[in-house]
């Protein structure tokens, strides 16, 4: 049978709310580096100095570590149940999806409950949990949808990307790298999340041929005969 694609109400409501959740994100990062008790500078400041509880210049930061780590929990929350959802999409691999999405999700909140300047080895793991999970999953999920026969060029050069950059970024090995790739993966991780959705927000659906539904049609037409005869010859 043909396949049609059929926009899903229930993906673009859990990619909206994931945007959603990605948005306040955003917004609430640069309201903390606009509000930090330093002056805070994109090209020498991670995003995880917004949560500290002390800066590096000793200044208190504790009101904005609080508001940083309750927005990487609805962070966390809004992606849930994007990144859970889609997998039912897909036959094979869909409870690898599902401990993929687990482990990023919880590692997005733990980076958030952890303030780097008193978890230091904790909110590093929780930044690794984060990263490599997503370069698998960018993989997998480029190979699953290729398999169903959704492939796109756009998802194909985001997920090479976001790969690229996460290899890059756990090995460049100097501060400034460090930051500067940092934020350049989170971004292209939007960039990804903006592919997917527009791949999922459409499911596939078998459709009958003209042909299947003349013969049953067909069939149902002669099924009703058979049920007037049957109910002739029960009558007395």
């Amino acid at each position: 049978m043909p396949q049609v694609r059929v926009f899903s109400v229930a993906h673009f409501v859990c990619a909206l709310v994931a945007f959603v959740g990605i948005i306040q994100f955003l917004v609430t990062a640069f309201y903390l580096a606009t509000h930090y008790p330093e002056p805070y500078q994109w090209h020498l400041h991670f995003i995880s100095d917004l949560g500290r509880t002390v800066t590096q210049k000793e200044f208190d930061n504790t009101k904005n570590s609080r508001l940083f780590g309750i927005s990487c929990l609805v962070l966390g929350g809004a992606l849930l149940p994007f990144l859970w959802g889609y997998s039912n999409l897909f036959r094979r691999s869909r409870w690898f999806l599902r401990f993929l999405a687990i482990l990023i999700i919880g590692a997005l909140i733990g980076i958030g409950q952890t303030p780097y300047d008193q978890y230091y080895v904790l909110h590093h793991v929780f930044l690794v949990l984060w990263i490599a999970p997503m370069a698998i999953l960018a993989i997998t999920l480029t190979i699953l949808i290729w398999i169903e026969g959704g492939s796109s060029l756009i998802l194909l050069s985001m997920s090479g990307l976001l790969v690229a950059t996460s290899i890059i970024y756990l090995s460049i090995g100097s501060h400034s790298g460090y930051v500067i790739l940092q934020k350049i993966v989170v971004l292209v991780s939007v960039g990804w999340m903006v592919a997917v959705s527009s791949m999922i927000m459409f499911v596939w659906h078998w459709v009958p041929s003209d042909r299947q539904r003349a013969i049953a049609v067909e069939a149902d037409w002669y099924d009703r005969q058979l049920q007037k005869r049957q109910k002739r010859k029960m009558r007395p």
